[in-house]
């Protein structure tokens, strides 16, 4: 994640919004060639430490 997409994160979004920024996100990751899992994995366990829900869903 570039320094400019941790800037437009939606901070006050709601569940859609944030969803759907990680969406563009993982679309992106896969553009250039590299596997979003990791992220993925990563910012589950963050939202579990944190005792948030998590927006996206990972596929085993």
């Amino acid at each position: 994640m570039t320094k400019l997409e941790k800037q437009a994160f939606p901070e006050n979004g709601g569940p859609q919004q944030k969803k759907a920024f990680i969406e563009t996100l993982i679309a992106n990751l896969e553009e250039i060639g590299r596997n979003p899992a990791f992220w993925a994995y990563t910012y589950r366990h963050k939202c579990e430490r944190e005792g948030v829900p998590c927006p996206i869903t990972i596929e085993k």
